[in-house]
């Protein structure tokens, strides 16, 4: 967890959990992405895993945030990611992340739900998550 308690990361069995809290400009946006690569670092290699996203607490202030989540789903993607289940909560989030073409909403290895608790049965049923 950063120091401004404004992200989560840990890695539960093979899925690197994230949770985002409150408003994010720049500076945040990249110690966030620092994190998140030393969090991915920390996958077995060749292991196949997951990322549980949890954005109901988020909101992306500054545009470059924008471009700095692009960077986390490059990140993610180069180091073998190959699921992600998002959690939004609200609607207008889930479509800011479509519009902006972070999440791909047609894709059959990413999903989105309104809840963590959702996310988590869904990743758990692919054998990700270690309960």
């Amino acid at each position: 967890m950063n120091v401004l308690n404004r992200y989560e990361l840990e890695l539960e069995g093979k899925t690197v959990v994230i949770r985002c809290f409150g408003e994010w400009g720049l500076p945040l946006a990249l110690e966030f992405l620092d994190a998140l690569e030393r969090q991915v670092g920390e996958v077995p290699s060749g292991t196949a895993w997951a990322t549980l996203v949890d954005f109901t607490g988020w909101e992306a202030v500054a545009p470059e945030v924008w471009e700095i989540t692009h960077k986390v789903v490059e990140l993610c993607n180069e180091r073998g990611r190959t699921h992600s289940a998002y959690s939004f909560g609200s609607l207008e989030i889930g479509q800011k992340m479509v519009e902006k073409g972070i999440v791909d909403p047609e894709s059959k290895h990413i999903r989105h739900f309104a809840t963590e608790s959702l996310a988590r049965e869904w990743l758990g049923a692919l054998g990700y998550l270690n309960d």
